[in-house]
């Protein structure tokens, strides 16, 4: 497909889309050049004036030749039909440029506020200003706020547009990023700082910031966003259907960037849970359609435990390891289905269900895959998880999505993964359901905590009554103000790990006394419990993935990531 007229200053960076995406992406890549052109013409020549360099058709009236001047008095109705047409000769200024020039640099807020529509306007701008750098003689360059500030990306267009693809951040940037990543530029790089409208009006001293925001929808979504430079804006068209879905997902770049080395052993790994009974970890990868599957020793060893990376056909909401087989609810094209990456599972393969059945919109499908995996479980033929706000989901093969009144799920103990234990509140009351036990659980508001085939239940969060799979009882006293992270058994003997106020301090508590896990404290972030077995896990202070034995306080195993 050959691209129109209009687009052809743009032809070679727009090489590397799909002639879709390049048409459908035109207008926008359009509007924004012509918004940074209009902020860059109104800013101050760069260097300082040299005499004159021949004539021109554009220039102040001062400027303007002696003989069109003449002209005017000899025929005025010549000189006004050449002004309209802009035909009037002019002198044209020289300007003295310094002989270096800095980089141009396009600086992008990746954070949940520009999903969607924002990170369009993202890919457009990566566009026009790819082709600015390239037009002034320098390179572009791209970092991501949020990231560690001076990481600036430098390459052929195909490697900029991955690293700004994979470069989706879980949190919103704010003020003192911008200044920790622009405080090493130096005063010839031109720096592009793109946002939406939270960020950018309290950068109201930056010269160049590009924001956008959502202004207008249609029945597929989004239709037009408001593109502001500066104190200059229009309102534009973004691309909308399947095409800016595959955009977002790069699926519409056509020539792979060369790959990137990793060291070795060193793989990304982000949001480890346990899923389910099995001694096995998943995390989210780099990417938002890759997982990681990293299988737990019985027993410290010298043996290195290697992980797997698993790249899906989609980006990845929810996933378990049921059996020998690892399960994953996915979205393509504004579907939610099932993949399996082992032994088939029934007839979960055939679940397609529109997002817009669970009150999701594609934002919100960004947002999910920007946290941690969701759990699944699998009973009766169909695939149980809690997607969005509205709760627990069951998807069945028959290609239908139902609420139901879970409340909270946690997997059996042993190899029976299709029987789960769980908490339900419905017309007739809250229950919890485990092997030999249906109890209703009044205080409805008691809050329960699922796991190693028993419960633990608290008023007040602060006693707690545990109740053993074999039917015994026991409680548990825990210090004031305390989160309960998980319910883990020593044979008949409960204990509850909890996290001090802040989440600093850890505990191991048990009817018997408390011991505080000084190696599982202060960490980046939480640890997260087997759910039926006494692990607990977490990412170290050195990015490392460490997993330990809460009975024997043993390490049982380290993984080296590069992050």
């Amino acid at each position: 497909m050959r691209l129109p007229t209009a687009l052809a200053p743009w032809s070679d960076s727009l090489s590397y889309l799909t002639p879709d995406l390049a048409m459908a992406l035109g207008p926008l890549v359009r509007g924004i050049h012509q918004l940074v052109s209009r902020r860059e013409s109104a800013c101050v020549e760069q260097g300082s004036l040299d005499g004159f360099e021949g004539v021109s058709r554009r220039g102040h009236p001062e400027l303007m030749l002696v003989s069109e001047w003449l002209l005017a008095d000899e025929a005025p109705v010549e000189f006004l039909r050449r002004a309209a047409q802009r035909e009037l000769l002019h002198l044209a200024p020289a300007v003295r440029r310094p002989s270096g020039r800095g980089r141009v640099a396009m600086l992008a807020d990746t954070g949940p506020d520009q999903a969607g529509a924002g990170r369009l306007v993202q890919l457009a701008s990566l566009i026009v200003l790819h082709r600015r750098a390239v037009a002034l003689g320098t390179e572009l360059a791209v970092g991501i706020l949020g990231q560690k500030p001076g990481g600036w990306m430098t390459g052929d267009l195909p490697e900029l547009l991955k690293a700004w693809l994979d470069g989706r951040r879980p949190v919103e940037p704010d003020v003192d990023d911008v200044s920790a990543w622009t405080s090493d530029v130096t005063e010839a790089d031109e720096v592009w700082i793109l946002t939406g409208t939270r960020l950018s009006s309290k950068l109201p001293a930056r010269r160049r910031v590009v924001s956008s925001g959502e202004s207008a929808w249609g029945e597929r979504g989004v239709t037009h966003v408001r593109v502001a430079c500066n104190d200059i804006s229009a309102e534009l068209a973004v691309p909308d259907g399947p095409v800016a879905v595959r955009a977002l997902r790069g699926l519409e770049f056509k020539r792979a960037p060369v790959a990137v080395n990793r060291p070795e052993g060193a793989t990304t790994l982000r949001f480890p849970i346990f899923p389910s009974s099995a001694r096995r970890i998943l995390a989210r990868g780099e990417t938002a359609n890759e997982l990681v599957s990293v299988p737990v020793p019985q027993t410290a060893g010298r043996r290195a435990v290697k992980p797997r990376l698993h790249r899906l056909a989609g980006p990845i909401l929810a996933a378990s390891v049921l059996g020998n087989r690892i399960v994953a609810v996915i979205e393509q094209d504004r579907m939610l289905g099932v993949q399996v990456i082992g032994n088939p599972l029934g007839k979960v393969r055939s679940v397609s269900v529109p997002i817009e059945a669970l009150d999701l919109d594609l934002r919100d499908i960004e947002q999910i895959c920007s946290e941690e995996l969701a759990p699944l479980f699998y009973q009766s033929g169909d695939v149980i998880s809690p997607l969005g706000d509205d709760g627990w989901w069951r998807f069945r093969p028959d290609s239908a999505a139902y609420r139901t009144d879970l409340v909270a799920v946690a997997p059996s103990t042993g190899s029976q993964f299709d029987q789960p234990h769980f908490v339900t509140r419905g017309p007739h009351g809250k229950h919890v359901s485990v092997p030999g036990s249906f109890e209703r659980i009044e205080p409805e508001d008691d809050v329960v905590v699922l796991g190693g085939g028993g419960y633990a239940r608290s008023t007040d969060a602060h006693t707690w009554h545990v109740v053993h799979p074999s039917g015994v009882r026991a409680g548990i006293t825990v210090e004031p103000e305390s989160c309960v992270l998980g319910l883990a058994f020593d044979e008949n003997e409960p204990m509850l790990v909890t996290a001090g106020r802040g989440g600093v301090l850890l505990r191991l508590v048990r009817p018997s006394g408390t011991r505080a896990l000084t190696g599982w404290s202060g960490l980046p972030s939480l640890p997260v419990i087997h759910p039926t077995q006494p692990l607990i896990a977490a990412m170290d202070e050195t990015g490392r993935l460490k997993v330990g034995d809460l009975i024997t306080g043993e390490t049982l195993l380290r993984v080296a990531t590069d992050r």
